[in-house]
């Protein structure tokens, strides 16, 4: 499943819900206003790449919720998790890795930091005021890999366009 290119407002519960041992790839999405941005449960391996999940209770939430699976398994890259109440939330069974992702309050994982971004309208960031790590510190191999995009300059955030 390829969810992207949506912009989910204030949906009340969930933004976006991966469960009961799914696979899916959510790429260059806007998340925000829920009480919860991604929720990764039940041995679901969500691939989140290029989203921006900001303004909710909770941007990433991940769990075991039945017995007869595990806990969830997300794999994070090229993200801005900022402004939520909670960036990230998991259970003693669930795993997540990050990477080249702007987290508030800083989370362990290559090439990820900490700085709040400067949004334009739509949420994508400022050209004028993004540092670099914004406009190029995104990791490109793993757009390659996935959706079979090749971009010189990978974002943190949103893609603007593609190749």
């Amino acid at each position: 499943v390829l969810i992207q290119f949506n912009e989910i407002i204030n949906s009340g519960d969930k933004c976006i819900s991966s469960g009961e041992k799914s696979t899916s790839v959510i790429f260059n999405n806007i998340l925000h206003g829920c009480y919860i941005g991604i929720e990764v449960k039940d041995l679901s391996e969500p691939t989140i790449i290029n989203n921006v999940i900001v303004h909710n209770d909770i941007g990433i939430n991940e769990y075991q919720k039945k017995e007869i699976f595990g806990g969830g398994k997300g794999r994070v890259y090229n993200t801005i998790i900022w402004d939520n109440k909670e960036s990230i939330i998991l259970d003693k069974v669930s795993t997540i890795e990050v990477y080249n992702s702007d987290v508030e309050s800083g989370y362990d994982g290559k090439g990820n930091f900490d700085k709040e971004p400067v949004f334009l309208e739509g949420f994508t960031n400022s050209e004028k005021d993004a540092i670099i790590k914004f406009k190029t510190g995104g990791n490109g191999d793993i757009l390659k890999e996935v959706l079979g995009v090749d971009l010189d300059e990978v974002p943190v955030g949103l893609v603007y366009s593609f190749k």
